[in-house]
């Protein structure tokens, strides 16, 4: 939450500063929502051409666990930096929000929206028999592509608007 709100606070002093048109806002959450789509879709396991789209933990998002065990903290504090596509969408949202204290507060809101659903799937997680993981697995398969969908329209409808 604290490097989220930090980040928020970045962008949106950011967008005081960068000016971009309602076409170019338009054609940033498309794309944005696209790569979350199919970041959704690859989950689900339905593009095995995309094995590794950006977003994935790999090796490279990884931590050792020598150090993830020593340092939680600066662990959890570099989460708002690792490649999530819902993130970059909540960048903009900040960039867009009309300065730093917006943008912080946009990106505090997002921490905490996050919070209840990361809980909820880790408790399902460790509760639930093996068997079941792949269904949660799916679940949020299918609420990333349909948040990627969501902003990839969101993004088409800027230009109607």
């Amino acid at each position: 939450m604290i490097s989220y709100t930090a980040l928020g606070a970045v962008f949106g002093a950011l967008g005081t500063v960068l000016t971009y048109t309602l076409s170019m806002k338009s054609m940033l959450f498309t794309m944005l929502g696209l790569i979350v789509a199919l970041l959704g879709l690859n989950m689900w396991g339905l593009l095995p051409a995309l094995p590794s789209l950006p977003g994935e933990q790999n090796a490279v998002c990884r931590l050792p666990d020598r150090f993830r065990r020593q340092t939680p903290l600066l662990v959890g504090l570099l989460t708002g930096l690792m490649p999530c596509g819902a993130l970059y969408a909540a960048w903009l949202c900040a960039m867009s929000s009309g300065g730093a204290a917006n943008g912080a507060q946009l990106m505090l809101a997002f921490s905490l929206g996050t919070v209840p659903l990361m809980l909820l799937f880790a408790s399902l997680g460790a509760l639930l028999p093996r068997g079941w993981t792949k269904y949660l697995r799916k679940l949020g398969a299918v609420l990333v592509t349909s948040m990627g969908l969501k902003m990839l329209i969101g993004g088409l409808l800027l230009l109607r608007g």
